[in-house]
């Protein structure tokens, strides 16, 4: 989703592929400038990602295509400027590597140990919510509010937008994080 749908800007039109750490597989970390998305991968019966390396986003898109609901991929060492996808150990889609350094996400990622606020929302909830602001008022790239609140223990969540002809406040309670 992060991935930058520019061209122009080929290497984070992509997605960077990283090595295992010392409780995953690998990670895949995707961004368009504006925002990062990294997925950590736990899967122990998964083929961990040999060495880091770029792919470009129409090969996955055409990789995710072929993939079902419950499908698993494996990713072989890139040779040749390409690297292949096994999906379900059957299909195989040749994805192009993509040369350049890829930007230093370690850099923006907040640190976990570091957060001074977290709390549980329901996702549906949110997205509601954010759709309501994109037609009302969060047009051509407005900002929207995200507001935690500290109310008696609760923390609820306000998002907000305002513009010459409405404003809307938005409430999401918190839910337990489990």
């Amino acid at each position: 989703v992060a991935a930058s749908k520019e061209t122009t800007r080929y290497s984070i039109s992509s997605v960077r592929f990283e090595p295992a750490g010392p409780d995953d597989t690998g990670s895949l970390i995707a961004t368009d400038g504006h925002r990062l998305h990294k997925l950590t991968l736990h899967d122990s019966t998964a083929h961990p990602i040999p060495e880091p390396f770029t792919l470009e986003l129409p090969d996955l898109k055409q990789a995710v295509k072929a993939m079902g609901a419950n499908s698993i991929a494996t990713v072989e060492k890139p040779e040749d400027g390409r690297a292949k996808l096994h999906i379900d150990g059957a299909a195989t889609v040749s994805a192009a590597v993509v040369d350049g350094d890829y930007p230093d996400w370690r850099f923006v990622m907040p640190k976990a140990e570091k957060a001074t606020l977290s709390i549980g929302v329901n996702p549906q909830y949110l997205i509601d919510a954010l759709q309501a602001a994109m037609r009302l008022n969060a047009r051509n790239g407005d900002a929207v509010k995200l507001t935690f609140h500290d109310a008696e223990g609760l923390c609820p969540m306000t998002v907000e937008t305002t513009s010459a002809e409405t404003d809307l406040v938005a409430v999401i309670m918190p839910m337990r994080l489990s």
